[in-house]
C-alpha cells in the first residue's frame, strides 16, 4: 500500500499536466455517458412506473379495411362483452380517447369563480385498479356516476390549495361534478397524462356499436395468460361481428410508447431504434475514453521507466508495482467520475437541461449514479491493465543506462 500510494502521488507531483488531461477527457466522457444514459433509462421506462406493469394490457383491433395497422378505437358494447369474455381478466375499463380540453369553474365560499382549462377523459372506476393509480385522498367509488372526478394531486393543489380536494364542486360545461378521490400524480415517462378522469354509469357512455371512440385497457391475473385471454377474445369479436376477417390482440401497456403500426394512438410516442443508437452512442463515448486514456498512459511509459525499474533495482516486486499502477490508473478514473458528477449537477440547473426529456437530477437517478460509478471503476482498471504490464515489462538495467525514452521504441 505504501509503495501504491507513493507512485500515485508521484504521478501527480512530477505529471500533472497528463494526469489532469486525463482526468478532464474522462470526466467529460463520463458526463457525456451519464446523461445520455438518463435518458435512454427514461426512454426505456416508459409505464413501467404502474404496479404489475407487465400484467396491464391495451387490446386492439384490426379489421379488412385496415389490414397491415391496428386501432385503438373501439364502441363500448365490444368493451363491455370483451372484459368479461376470461376469469384471467382482473380488471378491464373503457377510457375515452378523444376527451377535449374543458373549462372548469371552481366556486369559491366567497362567491367568487376560478376557470381552469384541463382535458377531461370518461372511464371505469376500474380503471385506477387496471392502472394501479395511488389514490392519495378519497376513493374511486364516485366513478359509478358521471358526476364524479378523479383528479391528479398536481391540479388538486392548484385548485384547492392545501385544502382536501374530496368533496369539492367543480362545474364543467354548466354540469355539477363533485371530486371524489385525488391519485399521485403519474411521471412524465407515461402515455397517460394527468387528467381528470370522470365517470360514468353504462348508459354514460355512447352505446352505438358504430361510435368508436373509447380504448380498452384490461389487467390480466397473470402475463402467461395472454395468449389465451386473446384467443377468447378473438372468438368473441368474431362472433360480435359475424365475420372471421376481424380481429384484436394485446399490447402490453410497457410497449405502448414504441409501438408504430398503430392508429388512433396516444400523441407521445418513440422510436426504438433512435434509443437504441442512443443507448450505442453511449458505449462508444466510453470505448473512446478508455483508448484514450491508454494512450495518455503509453505516452508517459518512456519518463516514467527509470522511475519504475530504479524501484526494481531496490528490490520491489513487479506485482506490487503493477498494483500500483493499476491502482493509480482505478483512482484517476474515479476522480474523473466525481468530476463528471459535478460537471452533470451544474448542466442540470441550465438550459442545457431542456434538450434532455428525463429529470437530471441525482435523486430522481440513484441506481444509474451507482451503476456508472462501477463502471468507471471497471474502467480504470481495464484501461489501466496494458501500460501497468507494458511499463514493468523491461530489464531494470534501462533504469541505469536512461536510453529508452531517446530510443526508437521509446519515441513511438
Amino acid at each position: 500500500m505504501r509503495v501504491i500510494l507513493k507512485n500515485l502521488f508521484t504521478a501527480l507531483r512530477r505529471y500533472p499536466a497528463a494526469v489532469a488531461l486525463n482526468v478532464a477527457g474522462l470526466a467529460v466522457a463520463f458526463a457525456a455517458f451519464l446523461v445520455i444514459l438518463i435518458e435512454v433509462r427514461f426512454e426505456y421506462g416508459f409505464d413501467t412506473c404502474h404496479p404489475g406493469s407487465e400484467r396491464i394490457f391495451r387490446v386492439e383491433m384490426r379489421s379488412p379495411e385496415l389490414a397491415d395497422s391496428w386501432f385503438t378505437m373501439l364502441n363500448y358494447p365490444l368493451i363491455s362483452d370483451l372484459a368479461g369474455s376470461s376469469a384471467h381478466i382482473e380488471a378491464a375499463s373503457a377510457l375515452e380517447m378523444l376527451g377535449p380540453g374543458l373549462e372548469l369553474e371552481v366556486p369559491e365560499p366567497n362567491g367568487e369563480r376560478r376557470l381552469f382549462r384541463e382535458t377531461v377523459k370518461r372511464c371505469n372506476s376500474s380503471f385506477v385498479r387496471v392502472l394501479g393509480l395511488r389514490l392519495t385522498e378519497g376513493d374511486a367509488a364516485g366513478l359509478n356516476t358521471s358526476a364524479g372526478l378523479l383528479l391528479p394531486r398536481s391540479l388538486a393543489r392548484r385548485m384547492f390549495g392545501d385544502e382536501p380536494a374530496v368533496g369539492r364542486i367543480v362545474r364543467i360545461g354548466g354540469e355539477t361534478c363533485t371530486v371524489c378521490g385525488v391519485y399521485a400524480d403519474l411521471p412524465a415517462n407515461s402515455v397517460f397524462p394527468n387528467w381528470i378522469c370522470r365517470g360514468g354509469s353504462d348508459s354514460d357512455f355512447e352505446p352505438f356499436r358504430s361510435s368508436h371512440n373509447y380504448m380498452c385497457f384490461i389487467r390480466l391475473d397473470s402475463p402467461a395468460s395472454h395468449d389465451e385471454v386473446a384467443a377468447e377474445m378473438n372468438r368473441r369479436i368474431r362472433a360480435f361481428y359475424g365475420s372471421e376477417e376481424v380481429g384484436v390482440r394485446l399490447t402490453c401497456v410497457r410497449d405502448i410508447y414504441f409501438a408504430r403500426d398503430i392508429l388512433y394512438d396516444f400523441p407521445t410516442k418513440g422510436n426504438r431504434r433512435m434509443t437504441d443508437i442512443l443507448l450505442a452512442v453511449a458505449v462508444l463515448v466510453i470505448v473512446i475514453a478508455s483508448i484514450n486514456f491508454v494512450n495518455f498512459a503509453s505516452a508517459l511509459a518512456p519518463v516514467r521507466m527509470k522511475l519504475i525499474n530504479l524501484q526494481k533495482i531496490l528490490g520491489a516486486g513487479v506485482p506490487s508495482l503493477r498494483l500500483s499502477l493499476l491502482a493509480e490508473s482505478v483512482a484517476v478514473a474515479f476522480a474523473a467520475y466525481l468530476a463528471a458528477l459535478c460537471l452533470v449537477g451544474c448542466l442540470a440547473g441550465t438550459p442545457f437541461a431542456g434538450y434532455v426529456d428525463a429529470d437530471m437530477s441525482f435523486a430522481a437517478n440513484r441506481p444509474l449514479v451507482g451503476w456508472c460509478a462501477l463502471v468507471a471503476l471497471g474502467v480504470g482498471l481495464v484501461a489501466g491493465l496494458y501500460p501497468a504490464f507494458y511499463m514493468t515489462s523491461f530489464r531494470p538495467v534501462l533504469a541505469v543506462r536512461g536510453t529508452f525514452s531517446h530510443s526508437a521504441a521509446g519515441r513511438r
